[in-house]
């Protein structure tokens, strides 16, 4: 009788325990960013926002287990292409990565062509989702971008005249320089009374010595310097200004880092922090309180003892967008299915936004957001829509 007892509770939890293991969906995603990089905060960032969508779209979802993937790519682009092969060889259906636009274009050309999503949280060049029906953005294109900036610049700043550092080594900093400036000047055009003098000056990567730029653009009287490129760049740049006593008003990008990393090095560091100024763009509103967002600051606050920050944020939205879509995809090993799925997004509350959809360019249509960043601290400046 015992023995009988034994063996119906045995064939009792043989089927609990199949029952649980078919109520299990596994979800794997690729995961590369430059995580080898240990100068680069908005990589680790990245990664934390990531995983803290993970651990909350676990909760949501207990059937459900997501495997992140995760390999470290270099700063060089072949060693972004040998990440792709591993990617590929391992039938990874989709992939998150591409902090920078030049690494998301190897990503997306490679893993496309195999029918694999890639999503970018931060990379902005249109050329990263143009006519790619597997790459996808959560960030707003630098078209975008570009012209709102030019137009907050024309209708709100009101500047004598305008420098731009144009970085052609990047195709980020090289586009939306490039277009920053035809924009403007073709806004300022129609009233050419008052046409402020535009000047651009095109440099190549890591360049160190600014001097001939800053030369020309005091002896020009340029009130306001666009700097669209990262922060590389931007250190150099503004130092030698400083030393020339050269202080015009800033206008940047993202790039640039967090708020909190540009107010900490150019305010707080610098002996000359109270002079700068900077009005820049940041990924989402830091006072956010829809649901997910007010979700997201106390889950990443607990998970990390510290507050998030815009590249979180953004990375936040990327995974989650894509878990969701994963989870509702027929077969979510399949990049065609996941990638049909991606596609309805619409009007769907984010961190970054209150209404996040794609365009038909794959790059997300939501609101762009200014922030002032001076001797006062950092603080919100408008909203582009």
């Amino acid at each position: 009788m015992r023995n009988g007892k034994n063996i119906l509770a045995a064939l009792i939890f043989s089927l609990c325990s199949a029952k649980s293991f078919a109520a299990t969906k596994t979800l794997t995603v690729g995961v590369s960013f430059r995580l080898n990089d240990a100068y680069n905060n908005s990589v680790r960032s990245l990664m934390s926002g990531v995983e803290t969508a993970k651990a909350e779209f676990e909760k949501d979802h207990p059937g459900t287990v997501i495997q992140l993937k995760v390999l470290a790519h270099g700063a060089d682009l072949a060693s972004v292409n040998g990440v792709a092969d591993k990617f590929i060889s391992e039938k990874i259906s989709a992939v998150i990565g591409g902090e920078m636009s030049e690494e998301s274009l190897v990503f997306g050309d490679r893993l496309g062509a195999k029918k694999i999503v890639f999503f970018t949280p931060t990379s902005s060049n249109p050329k990263v989702t143009y006519d790619k029906p597997f790459v996808f953005s959560a960030c707003f294109s630098d078209r975008a971008v570009a012209t709102e900036m030019a137009r907050y610049m024309k209708e709100n700043l009101k500047p004598t005249a305008v420098g731009v550092i144009q970085n052609i080594s990047s195709p980020y900093s090289d586009y939306l320089s490039n277009r920053f400036a035809e924009t403007f000047s073709r806004m300022i055009a129609q009233n050419p009374k008052d046409r402020p003098l535009v000047l651009v000056e095109k440099v190549l990567r890591r360049t160190l010595d600014f001097s001939k730029q800053i030369k020309l653009f005091k002896d020009n009287n340029v009130s306001h310097v666009a700097i669209f490129s990262h922060d590389a760049d931007v250190i150099q740049f503004v130092v030698q200004a400083e030393e020339q006593k050269f202080f015009p008003v800033y206008m940047g990008s993202d790039g640039w880092g967090s708020n909190q990393y540009v107010y900490e090095k150019f305010v707080k560091e610098s002996k000359n922090g109270a002079k700068f100024v900077a009005i820049r763009n940041s990924y989402w509103k830091e006072d956010a309180e829809n649901p997910i967002a007010k979700r997201f600051k106390s889950a990443y606050k607990k998970k990390y003892n510290r507050n998030p920050e815009a590249w979180s944020a953004v990375a936040f939205d990327t995974a989650w967008i894509l878990f969701g879509a994963m989870s509702r995809a027929k077969d979510p090993n399949s990049g065609e299915d996941i990638r049909k799925e991606l596609k309805k997004t619409s009007g769907v509350s984010l961190v970054t936004t209150d209404s996040f959809s794609f365009g038909e360019d794959n790059s997300p249509r939501k609101d762009l957001y200014l922030y002032r960043i001076s001797k006062d601290g950092i603080q919100y400046e408008a909203t582009l829509k």
